[in-house]
């Protein structure tokens, strides 16, 4: 008779790498066809001229972005339940952050737009003094009070909570299976690429890297979403700002930006580092970083758990003498993550190539309008 216990209690399958890339290329497909949705309708109902005006409006915009959403928070719902399993209860929407954690993370994503802001403008110029056509971008420009309140809902909370569900919690975490610094890069090149714009590669690609790192450091989902939702509310707010007050930087005032911004970030995440671990020095935070995101990512109730299965099943091999039955178990085992891991590879891989030939097919598109 089925133990219907032990299987209502029964664990999440564990996120392999595969599991990461599958969700990134779903939700990239899945985007595709609801923007490609969204242009038929529009084809449909709208003379060119018509569509042309629409599309510079902040209501387009709006629809956009409710579109991307969409795409993005279905993903790892539709993964989880054609699994059968419930990821979302092992991203971390448990796990509290402390009072000095919220506020360095507050600190560390306005530092991280002051550092990388002048990059993404020098990539900006770069594109258009190469003859890149921004004309047809979909700029955020916020005028009004009211555009002001649906922009921070809809541009800079939604798409926090939503992407750093499936970036980090579902992505990142099947990625890490491998290791945390592949995870890391990887992770933020997927994001950066999802976004299938040069113009937003740079600054995007810094901010996955860093959102990967605070949520690894803490295991708590909210970490991320803090630093996302703070760097865009700084994006939207900005937005507004510059309408009612135009200004313009200088080269000499991006440099310092950089220079300053650079210095305060690596200095903010190591103290944030060190916050989430004691044991983080200048010396073994970098020496032995797998260790140490590993460490931070599992608390002491997972590691009591671990030990304590180890422990038993060694107790069990002892106990039977079957000793040479573990150790075919250790080599079977072996194998398997061999295999997996060569698996999980060429997922990614092919993850990369997929949103790769995206962003080169958005970029010729530009430079030939």
């Amino acid at each position: 008779m089925r133990n219907t216990q032990y299987f209502a209690n029964r664990p999440n399958r564990t996120l392999y790498m595969h599991d990461g890339a599958a969700n990134y290329i779903v939700a990239f497909i899945l985007q595709l066809i609801l923007q490609l949705l969204f242009t038929i309708v529009l084809m449909s109902t709208m003379t060119l001229d018509e569509r042309t005006a629409f599309s510079g409006t902040y209501a387009y915009r709006v629809i956009l972005i409710i579109v991307n959403e969409l795409s993005i928070g279905l993903t790892p719902l539709f993964y989880s339940k054609v699994l059968g399993q419930n990821y979302y209860l092992d991203m971390g929407f448990k796990k509290k952050l402390s009072i000095p954690q919220i506020g360095m993370l507050i600190a560390i994503a306005f530092i991280l737009v002051v550092a990388f802001l002048p990059l993404a403008q020098w990539v900006f110029e770069l594109l258009v003094n190469t003859g890149y056509d921004t004309t047809k971008l979909t700029t955020l420009t916020v005028s009004t009070p009211a555009q002001l309140v649906i922009g921070i809902i809809l541009f800079a909370l939604v798409p926090a909570i939503l992407e750093e569900t499936l970036y980090r919690g579902m992505i990142a975490r099947a990625l890490k299976k491998h290791s945390f610094v592949l995870a890391i890069f990887v992770g933020g090149l997927l994001f950066a690429l999802m976004h299938a714009s040069p113009v937003q590669l740079v600054h995007q690609f810094f901010l996955g890297c860093i959102c990967c790192v605070v949520y690894f450091a803490t295991a708590s989902i909210y970490a991320p979403i803090i630093i996302h939702f703070v760097n865009n509310l700084i994006a939207v707010v900005g937005s507004y700002l510059l309408y009612l007050y135009p200004t313009t930087f200088t080269t000499l005032t991006y440099v310092l930006m950089f220079v300053i911004g650079l210095i305060l970030l690596v200095v903010a995440m190591f103290v944030f580092m060190k916050m989430c671990n004691k044991k983080v020095t200048l010396k073994t935070g970098f020496k032995n970083i797998e260790a140490v995101f590993s460490e931070c990512f599992m608390n002491e109730e997972e590691k009591a758990l671990k030990e304590q299965k180890e422990a038993e099943v060694k107790a069990k091999i002892e106990a039977t003498g079957m000793e040479e039955v573990g150790e075919v178990y250790l080599q079977t085992k072996e194998t398997i993550d061999a295999d997996e891991k060569s698996k999980g590879n060429k997922a990614i891989i092919l993850a990369v190539l997929f949103a790769l030939a995206v962003l080169i097919i958005n970029t010729i598109t530009g430079y030939l309008n």
